[in-house]
């Protein structure tokens, strides 16, 4: 088994297995908008893609942040706590970040794409042995 380090910055051109890894927000967050009972997140690279997508179904919601600020008109900011007390059965969100997403967007030639952060580093770790993957690189 190869491993590779990658960044935003080299990280466009790779593929094979790509794992992102945002260890403090991105993917906690996502992880635990899943766990809460949400139906599905997009991933985008921008704030105006988010925007786009927003008009044309206005019922999604967006979650994000910008240089770890929120964001003017986005629903939630970029944490777990963003959602405490919030019914999220059901609901469809777009999520946007600097750097967890970015990573995930940016890795269109690959083959398969892990969300890696510490709340499911064991799961990730399982996936990887059992698909036997002969490269993996670590954004």
């Amino acid at each position: 088994m190869v491993f590779r380090r990658v960044n935003l910055t080299n990280g466009m051109h790779v593929s094979g297995t790509v794992v992102v890894i945002d260890v403090l927000r991105a993917f906690t967050t996502a992880a635990y908008l899943f766990a809460a009972g949400v139906e599905d997140i997009a991933l985008v690279s921008s704030i105006e893609e988010a925007i786009i997508i927003k008009h044309s179904h206005p019922d999604f919601l967006l979650a994000g942040e910008f240089n770890s600020y929120p964001i003017q008109d986005f629903d939630f900011g970029n944490s777990p706590s963003s959602f405490l007390n919030v019914d999220l059965h059901g609901k469809h969100f777009i999520q946007r970040t600097t750097c967890g997403t970015q990573g995930v967007v940016q890795s269109i030639l690959a083959s398969d794409i892990l969300l890696a952060s510490l709340c499911c580093v064991s799961a990730t770790a399982r996936y990887i042995n059992k698909q036997r993957c002969q490269t993996i690189n670590f954004k």
